[in-house]
C-alpha cells in the first residue's frame, strides 16, 4: 500500500509575500502565482540591494547582502528559473525577457544563458555523454574527487563550450545567442568594475563561484543512480525524492525523473502525474527517496550510508535487504560506457 503523499496538499514557500494587486490576469498560466510573487520579492528586495551595495562600494556589506540574498532567495530563484526557462510566465513577452537578463546576474549567472543551457542542451542532450555538457555519465558518482573535477571543468570551460556545443549541434541562432550574452556580461562587468570595484565584485562576480558549485552539485545529485544498459531512460538516468518540504520551496523540483519524462508539464502537475504513473516507477524498478533531498542524498552517497538511503526508499520498489539495496545502488554509480539505450 502507497503512504499518504504529503506534496498533493502541501501549502506553498516559494514567495515571502504575495502582490498587493491580482497578478493572474497577466500571467500565461494562472497556477505560476506563486512564480510570479517570488519575482516580485526580488524585484523589491533583491535588486535594490544590490544597487545599494554597488553605491556603497563596501567589502563589509558586500558579504552580508551576498549572504542574505542567497540564504533567502538562491533556491527559490534557481528553481523558478528553471521553470521559467521551460515555460512563459507572463503573457507579456518583453517583460519575461526582462526578468530573465535582470534577476540571474544577482545569482551568478549570466544573462541570456540559462535557457540555452538548460532546455536547448542538458534536456536535448538528456545526460548523455557528449551531448550533454552536465553529463554525469562519464563519472564514479560516489566520488567527490570526481564531482570537483566535474565541476571545475563547468566553472572554466562553460564559457566556451556552451555556445561551441550549439554550434556543433547545428544550433547556430542559440550558439550567437550564447557568445553574445557570455561577451556583452563580462564586457559589463570589465567595465563596471573600476568604478565600484567591491559593490560589483560581491553583485557581480564572486556569486558565480557558489552558484557553479550549487548547480553543478544539484544535477550531479540529480542524476547520481543511472542503471546501465538503460542510461537513455528517464526512469533510469534520474530518481525522484517526494514527501519533503524542499518541493515546497522549490516548484517541487524533487519530481526530477517525472520532470525529464515531460519538461513541459506544469511543476504544479508533478506530485499528481508520479501518482498516476506510479505502476511505470514500480514495473521500472525506479529509484524514489522521501522525507529527504537531493543534496541530502548526495551527501549520504559521499558518506557511503547506504543504510540510511535505504531508510529513506519510498516504497515503489520491490523489498530487498539491506545488502541488496546497497548493490542496487551502488552498481548505478559507476561510470557508463558502451553505447546508449533505453531499455
Amino acid at each position: 500500500m502507497v503512504p499518504t503523499h504529503s506534496d498533493l496538499t502541501a501549502l506553498r514557500r516559494e514567495y515571502l509575500f504575495s502582490t498587493p494587486f491580482h497578478v493572474e490576469r497577466f500571467l500565461t498560466d494562472g497556477r505560476d502565482a506563486p512564480l510570479a510573487y517570488l519575482m516580485f520579492n526580488m524585484c523589491l528586495l533583491s535588486l535594490p540591494a544590490a544597487v545599494c551595495v554597488v553605491w556603497l562600494n563596501s567589502h563589509w556589506v558586500g558579504p552580508l547582502y551576498w549572504a542574505v540574498n542567497a540564504l533567502v532567495f538562491q533556491e527559490r530563484f534557481l528553481l523558478g528559473l528553471h521553470f521559467f526557462s521551460h515555460r512563459r510566465l507572463f503573457k507579456n513577452d518583453a517583460l519575461n525577457q526582462a526578468l530573465a537578463l535582470v534577476l540571474p546576474p544577482l545569482f551568478g549567472l549570466p544573462w541570456g544563458v540559462y535557457r540555452i543551457h538548460h532546455v536547448l542542451m542538458h534536456h536535448s542532450g538528456n545526460n548523455g555523454a557528449g551531448m550533454d555538457l552536465s553529463s554525469t555519465e562519464p563519472y564514479q558518482r560516489d566520488s567527490f574527487l570526481q564531482f570537483l573535477c566535474y565541476w571545475l571543468r563547468f566553472l572554466f570551460g562553460i564559457w566556451v563550450e556552451l555556445p561551441y556545443n550549439s554550434f556543433a549541434r547545428g544550433e547556430l541562432a542559440g550558439a550567437k545567442h550564447a557568445a553574445v550574452c557570455i561577451v556583452s556580461y563580462w564586457a559589463s562587468v570589465l567595465c563596471l568594475y573600476p568604478l565600484a570595484p567591491h559593490g560589483v565584485f560581491w553583485v557581480l562576480m564572486w556569486p558565480l563561484i557558489p552558484t557553479s558549485f550549487a548547480l553543478m552539485l544539484g544535477n550531479w545529485c540529480q542524476h547520481m543512480f543511472i542503471t546501465p544498459g538503460k542510461n537513455r531512460s528517464n526512469y533510469h538516468l534520474a530518481y525522484n525524492v517526494i514527501n519533503t518540504p524542499s518541493n515546497q520551496r522549490s516548484f517541487n523540483d524533487g519530481y526530477h525523473a517525472e520532470h525529464h519524462v515531460k519538461g513541459t508539464l506544469h511543476w504544479s502537475e508533478l506530485p499528481a502525474n508520479f501518482m498516476r504513473n506510479i505502476d511505470r516507477y514500480r514495473e521500472e524498478d525506479a529509484v524514489v527517496f522521501q522525507g529527504t533531498d537531493f543534496i541530502a542524498v548526495g551527501a549520504l552517497v559521499f558518506l557511503g550510508r547506504y543504510d540510511k538511503l535505504a531508510k529513506a526508499l519510498y516504497p515503489v520498489r520491490r523489498v530487498r535487504s539491506a545488502s541488496e539495496t546497497e548493490q542496487f545502488l551502488k552498481e548505478r554509480l559507476k561510470p557508463i560506457t558502451g553505447p546508449s539505450t533505453t531499455a
